[in-house]
């Protein structure tokens, strides 16, 4: 199952550099939103 999940998160970095490499506006702040809301203090902890 390891190998299955190495394989997938090379996929998803390969694909994440070419959908960030195409320079698209909208993606890219979809990335940054989902990248702030995981910050420290960005979003109350529990559950």
């Amino acid at each position: 199952m390891g190998k299955l999940v190495d394989e997938f998160n090379a996929y998803r970095e390969q694909m994440n550099e070419k959908i960030l490499a195409a320079d698209n506006k909208v993606l890219k702040r979809i990335y940054s939103i989902d990248t702030l809301a995981y910050q420290d203090g960005a979003l109350s902890a529990k559950v």
